[in-house]
Order: C-alpha cells, then structure tokens, then sequence
C-alpha cells in the first residue's frame, strides 16, 4: 500500500542530507514522505524559491507571493517504474487542496 504524507523539514531531513545529492538542506515550506508497505521509500520538498526574481518572473508581481519550487525530490533505490512521478503526483493533489500555488521545477543531470 502507497501512502503519502505531509510532514516538517525534520522528518526528512535524512533523505535530504544523507541521500539526496545536494546534501544541504534547502527553504521548506512543505514536506512529504511517501510510505510503501509501511516502509519510508522517499520525501519530496517545496519552498520559496532562493531569488524573488522567479516568482515576478513567473507570475508577475501581483500573484509572485503564490509561487513555490519543488527544490528535493529522492525516492529510495530500486523502487518500480513511475514511481517519482506519482508521488509528485499526489504531493501536488495534496497541495491543491491548501489553496492556488504555483510550482516551479528545475531538473538537474544527476
């Protein structure tokens, strides 16, 4: 059984130190964990982004306040196909339902 959840900074803060490659903790306005048969199998950040100038860029300066960034996302090794992308998924789904948000995303190399 998958199961996402929202949860603080902290109780991700070993994906994002010790698994994910940036090894840094980045701004996190909200976090989630995804279980998998009980077991915790990755996390998934958001927070503002680091330049005010994405959210003008974006959005213009009247909506700039509602524009996040996806800035970690690490999912254990091994996991199926499609995974990441249905936890982003419903880390997103979750959102909706907190109010109207922009996401940004950047995607590294790694």
């Amino acid at each position: 059984m998958v199961v996402v959840t929202e949860c603080r900074r902290k109780e991700v803060e070993h994906w994002l130190m010790n698994v994910h490659y940036a090894r840094r903790l980045p701004s996190v306005s909200f976090g989630f964990r995804l279980f998998i048969d009980g077991e915790d199998r990755g996390a998934l950040t958001i927070g503002k982004p680091a330049s005010p100038w994405i959210g003008r860029g974006v959005c213009g300066g009247k909506f700039e306040d509602r524009v996040y960034e996806l800035n970690r996302l690490v999912i254990a090794e091994g996991m199926p196909k499609n995974t990441a992308s249905s936890f982003v998924a419903c880390c997103l789904s979750i959102l909706a339902k907190r109010g109207n948000f922009v996401i940004v995303s950047y995607a590294d190399d790694q």
